[in-house]
């Protein structure tokens, strides 16, 4: 007992040797075990209990059958008329496992077909069983099986006494059967199966002839630019990717040779291509207007042909560019120097000014970025529209250049991949007027952690602000402001107070009075300057008032544009600092701005270049409190 409890510790050891890479990796990638599992299971599409029990036991006699006589349920897997067993070697697995339930008691055997059964439970459970692909656990156990027939039919016949001596000759029969099925298993799976029409048709015909078409361009010297939503399909990324080395860069050496454009139809509306010349593929920024007009002018002539497919059906469009179009590439308007982990943030490009006419909104980003140091894990770079509380408006997380090329594949110190980016803002979610940040992270998908941003600043944090974005205010009412005082009073270089007005200003105390300003800006300051509107009684005291950044402190001046018309709803209780009403009488109005962190008020002028008391401007009509 004692020995057989040593030797189990022995292979429960080893097992777990063997096993913990694996264990390790799906413990710190959980989402990778997870998530395709998971959308590919029976209870996935059937929520009975009793519908996933019978969708089980069908699956049942399904997977055994194609260890014997049925072959694949889909051409992407495999060939339907062919088994994953021979039926020379069939017979032979039938007898294995026979023989391990025979002598179960014996931990080898008992072993040998638990991990058959393991190695078939993944087709089991999913759909379109057989898969053979989900059975590749069971590859090593049926081979293990098949070759300890011979074993069990030795002993069993021993036992009935029908051998009279041993049957030497039974396991060289066995090698010789499965040696006379290797060539017809070849021709099956590498020949017949790789070759066929069916399984190219599965797995995109066309992509095949725009390979052939890039391999025969190249190879007379040509330079050839296919459009990245194309390319990153995964039967041409897998063609085309083991044939070209990849990288990424802002800047290329001018094609020297001819220049042709592949792309899927005559009309395309992408901004990221990519170029293929000597064996290489680079990735290049998104193209400006002009790089996009030589691929579209090319597309449009005479010149362009129809690239067809084995079937005669058009695989894409082929044709020469009068230009080569990488040095029209859009380019990082703003500098950036940020890690995030293992990966740098270079620049970025990025509208700062959001329209929101219409409904659905498409905001576009591109971040360029870096690689610090040689990447094990693929990570995916979170982008929002956030504002100044936090608060998400719109959406655009992304793989950086998606598959076609992962963070792993980065180069440190030779790649600056421009990552494209398309923040959608939904309609019936539009974001209101005001100040917007996009806010930036990177992680790792299957642990779902975030890397920590270093922007040379002591603060940590995972997430980086990059702005800011406005969305504008809508233009002020013509209508209202006819009537309006106009002050055009000016403070500083910030802004004018040109417009006043209010539906009354004779109020009752404790009650609100209500008006609106209208700025006009001068520049675009640095300081989100506070506006103050303070009520004075006769003697200049302040007795009330309201001090905010503009528009209920959702449109600062960092945000406003030279000549842009700011409407400044206004409110003031009329009460005193104990809450209780003001007494009746005449007050004045007194406005203007000023930087909150020091205190000091912005310079007021009059219309005639005269400085302002108080650097304020008063309102020349009082403000009557009645009771």
């Amino acid at each position: 007992m004692r020995t057989r409890c040593i030797g189990l510790g022995w292979l429960l050891l080893s097992a777990f040797l063997t096993a913990l890479p694996m264990i390790g990796y799906f413990v710190t990638h959980p989402a990778q075990f997870s998530a395709r599992a998971a959308s590919v299971t029976i209870w996935y599409y059937v929520h009975e209990p009793l519908q996933v029990i019978t969708e089980f036991l069908q699956n049942v006699p399904r997977v055994l059958g194609y260890f014997c006589c049925l072959g694949s349920p889909t051409i992407s897997s495999g060939l339907p008329d062919y088994p994953g067993v021979t039926p020379l070697l069939a017979p032979f697995l039938a007898v294995g496992l026979l023989g391990t339930a025979w002598y179960s008691a014996d931990l080898f055997h008992r072993l040998i077909g638990l991990w058959w059964l393991i190695g078939l439970m993944p087709s089991l459970v999913t759909i379109e069983a057989p898969h053979p692909l989900r059975m590749l656990v069971a590859i090593v156990p049926t081979a293990l099986l098949i070759a300890l027939a011979p074993v069990y039919l030795t002993a069993w016949w021993e036992r009935l006494g029908i051998l009279l001596r041993p049957m030497r000759w039974l396991p060289g029969l066995v090698m010789l059967l499965a040696l006379i099925s290797l060539p017809v298993t070849w021709q099956a799976h590498f020949v017949r199966w790789a070759e066929a029409a069916s399984t190219h048709r599965a797995n995109d015909i066309a992509a095949l002839s725009i390979r052939e078409a890039v391999l025969r361009h190249t190879a007379a010297g040509a330079t050839v630019y296919l459009p990245m939503s194309r390319l990153k399909d995964a039967p041409l990324l897998y063609y085309l990717g083991g044939l070209y080395s990849r990288e990424a860069m802002l800047q290329v050496p001018p094609a020297e040779g001819a220049v042709v454009v592949i792309a899927p139809d005559r009309t395309p509306t992408d901004t990221m291509w990519a170029r293929l010349a000597e064996r290489r593929l680079t990735i290049l920024p998104p193209l400006n207007e002009m790089g996009l007009q030589i691929i579209r002018r090319g597309l449009s002539s005479t010149a362009a042909a129809p690239l067809y497919t084995s079937d005669g059906d058009i695989a894409a469009w082929v044709a020469p560019l009068e230009a080569d179009p990488a040095p029209f590439v859009q380019l990082p308007t703003r500098p950036m120097d940020v890690s995030f982990g293992p990966m740098r943030l270079t620049g970025i490009t990025y509208p700062t000014t959001i329209g929101l006419a219409g409904g659905e909104q498409a905001l576009p980003v591109i971040c360029y970025w870096q690689a610090d140091m040689p990447m094990r894990d693929e990570y995916e770079v979170l982008l929002h529209l956030v504002d100044d509380g936090r608060r998400a408006w719109g959406n655009g997380d992304a793989r950086p250049t998606d598959w076609v090329y992962p963070t792993t594949f980065w180069r440190p110190g030779l790649d600056t991949i421009a990552a494209q980016h398309t923040v959608t803002l939904q309609a019936e979610t539009l974001p209101p007027p005001g100040r917007y940040w996009l806010a930036i992270a990177v992680y790792d998908p299957s642990t779902e952690r975030r890397l920590p941003v270093d922007d040379g600043t002591l603060s940590a944090s995972d997430t980086y602000l990059v702005g800011p974005l406005k969305v504008p205010l809508p233009p002020p009412d013509s209508d209202i402001w006819q009537h309006a005082i106009k002050p055009n009073v000016r403070f500083g270089d910030v802004a004018r107070l040109v417009g006043f007005t209010a539906d009354t200003l004779t109020k009752r105390s404790g009650t609100e009075l209500t008006f609106t300003l209208l700025w006009q800006a001068i520049n675009t300051p640095t300081v989100d300057y506070t506006v103050f509107v303070h009520l004075l009684d006769a003697r200049g005291t302040l007795v009330a008032g309201s001090d905010s950044q503009p528009v209920a402190n959702t449109y600062p001046t960092t945000i406003w544009s030279p000549g842009e018309l700011v409407t400044d709803r206004r409110i003031i209780r009329l009460v005193d600092h104990a809450g209780q009403g003001l007494p009746a009488g005449d007050y004045q109005l007194a406005i203007g701005l000023y930087d909150l962190s020091t205190g000091m008020r912005v310079p007021g002028y009059q219309p005639d270049g005269v400085r302002m008391t108080a650097e304020a401007w008063v309102l020349p009509v009082p403000v009557h409190v009645v009771p």
